[in-house]
């Protein structure tokens, strides 16, 4: 070997070590945004797809700030009907939640159908009178053909924080409206204004009085003032109104309530919530009764061997289905990854792989163990799940362990969890498929 031949060598054996420690330390750390999208291709492999999964990974990828992906799974995966346009409707919210009003408006231009419009744009404008932009929330309205809808909605937002009078401003725009004053008298009945409150019930239609009625007879005996009642009746001017109100109040007095006997179950827990287990297995034995499971489960945080062995005495399936997931959640929760694991697996062998509560202690488990152990062998224990479900779930819940949710936002999309407590940084190797 030449001397230019093992200087060229040991110049390419260097190069080769530095792409490899490269890898290592920058390029192969995989993000939440890589886990979300092996998600939704895990997804569009499910036989029979269930459209709550694609919810949730469509909610993580919206709160954390992925939004091109967040719309394009709602272009490629939702049904192209209703499911889409609610889809369409939470990511204006997320958006408008996060200061971006003007990008939440394009997308209510570009891809909702009039329905949609209205209720996203009334989203939209709620959310701007609770920043304090009361102009551009009433704007909202004018971006539809008929804005009374959104102009209710300015209008009821604005009483429910106290600006009465900006509430009906906002609401003559439009005429009438027994929803913006029943939302008016609902804060003068919280604010102790009962003869507020009853002079606004009078200016509503003659249907729409009740509602806000019984609330004022219901806060009326809350605060033991049930003496007032006709003193109060005498200042309404209105006598239909006077004297509905009377028999409201009347027709809402309590009532004598039937005693409901505990059932065997409620008994047991009751029991277990003492902490005598021993007597609450004692009276499921004797009557026959098949709720080990949700006793067993308040015994596994003290006792998790003796709460596993009491689990083995129930006949029900779906009973031992139920305490074997709840099991693996809790196990995963202290951070006993390997029992968690064990749990999961005699979860699906006794209940099967597609199982609802197998799916949510997988989802579960994986977010716990990522939170807590290197997300490189969540990642390999996500991707070998026996189903596209699991596998899409597994990896949902670690990207909601190891996602950082972006500043500005409730961190919440119509249900969807938030990321775990414990947040750390990209996962490791290896690489995203």
């Amino acid at each position: 070997m030449t001397r230019k031949v093992r200087i060229i060598f040991a110049i390419c054996a260097g190069a080769a070590v530095v792409l490899l420690l490269a890898k290592q330390f920058l390029g192969c750390r995989i993000s939440d945004q890589d886990v979300l999208r092996e998600a939704v291709r895990e997804y569009r492999s499910i036989p029979q797809r269930s459209d709550s999964i694609v919810w949730d990974i469509f909610c993580q990828q919206a709160t954390q700030g992925y939004y091109d992906d967040a719309l394009g799974t709602i272009l490629e995966v939702f049904n192209p009907g209703s499911d889409a346009q609610d889809a369409f409707v939470a990511l204006a919210r997320v958006r408008a939640e996060r200061g971006d009003v003007e990008e939440a408006k394009r997308l209510v231009r570009l891809y909702m159908t009039r329905g949609s419009r209205v209720e996203a744009l009334k989203a939209l404008a709620v959310i701007q009178v609770k920043r304090g932009d009361i102009q551009g929330a009433a704007k909202m309205a004018y971006l539809v053909p008929d804005p009374r809808a959104v102009l209710e909605a300015v209008a009821i937002a604005r009483a429910k924080t106290g600006d009465l009078r900006g509430a009906r401003e906002t609401i003559a725009q439009a005429g009438h409206s027994d929803g913006v004053l029943d939302a008016i008298a609902e804060y003068q009945v919280q604010a102790g204004d009962f003869d507020g409150a009853l002079k606004t019930v009078q200016e509503m239609s003659p249907d729409g009085v009740v509602g806000p009625l019984v609330e004022i007879a219901e806060a009326l005996r809350g605060r033991g003032e049930q003496s007032s009642v006709r003193q109060l009746a005498s200042r309404i001017t209105d006598p239909t109104v006077a004297r509905r109100f009377l028999d409201v109040f009347a027709v809402t007095a309590p009532k004598n309530v039937e005693v409901i006997r505990p059932s065997i179950c409620d008994e047991a827990r009751a029991l277990a919530g003492r902490s005598d287990f021993a007597a609450a297995y004692s009276l499921m034995e004797k009557s026959k009764s098949d709720c080990y499971s949700s006793v067993a489960v308040m015994q596994y945080e003290s006792d998790p061997a003796g709460a596993e062995r009491a689990l083995q005495h129930s006949s029900m399936g779906i009973d031992v289905c139920f305490g074997l997931a709840e099991f693996a959640k809790a196990a995963a929760t202290h951070g006993q990854a390997s029992e968690a694991l064990r749990f999961v697996d005699a979860a699906q062998m006794r209940c099967g792989e597609r199982d609802a509560y197998v799916l949510e202690a997988v989802r579960h488990v994986a977010r716990q163990w990522a939170a807590r152990n290197k997300p490189s062998e969540v990642l390999k224990w996500a991707r070998s799940r026996p189903n596209p479900s699991q596998r899409a779930l597994a990896l949902l819940g670690m990207a909601e362990a190891i996602g950082h949710p972006r500043p500005g936002g409730s961190g919440t999309c119509c249900g969807a969890p938030r990321p775990s407590e414990v947040q750390i940084g990209a996962a490791e190797c290896p690489e995203p498929r």
